[in-house]
């Protein structure tokens, strides 16, 4: 069951949470698509540099990217989207998640989960409002943080 946090539609109706997917596989990302497309606004990148391409003219809440795609790795890509793009969540899918790199993600903080494939609904679902409340909460550290001054009390008003 989708958290319905993760939605709030907006005046049209239409999903508010915008998720960018990433994969070289096309039957995938139609299916991604299907499957979400009443639950988030799904946007759709077979590469590296055309996920990069949506982020720079796109509002995107949320990146799934897959592990293995040519060119530009999934690794790449994340460590693109965070020097570029650090508010955007995170998310990795892979085949491969008991590879080391796969492994370190998690710990070096450029993903929030690493979902496996094949991908459940719940699964996913469940992985995007994670890293939607997670990323919320870094938005809001870092604003706490823009208040305080070095003495460590408020700043003036």
């Amino acid at each position: 069951m989708i958290d319905d946090s993760a939605r709030s539609p907006g005046v049209s109706g239409a999903p508010a949470c915008r998720v960018l997917v990433v994969d070289d596989d096309q039957i995938l990302l139609r299916a991604f698509e299907r499957t979400f497309r009443k639950d988030y606004d799904i946007r759709c990148a077979g590469s590296g540099s055309e996920a990069l391409q949506l982020l720079a003219g796109h509002e995107v809440d949320v990146l799934v990217t897959d592990f293995s795609m040519p060119v530009m790795s999934g690794i790449d890509l994340l460590q693109a989207v965070v020097a570029r793009h650090p508010s955007v969540a995170r998310l990795m899918l892979t085949a491969y998640a008991d590879l080391p790199e796969v492994v370190a993600l998690k710990a070096q903080g450029l993903v929030s989960a690493v979902l496996m494939k094949p991908w459940s609904r719940d699964e996913v679902a469940a992985a995007i409002t994670q890293a939607l409340h997670l990323a919320a909460m870094r938005r809001a550290v870092t604003d706490m943080r823009g208040h305080v001054t070095p003495t460590g009390r408020g700043q003036p008003r």
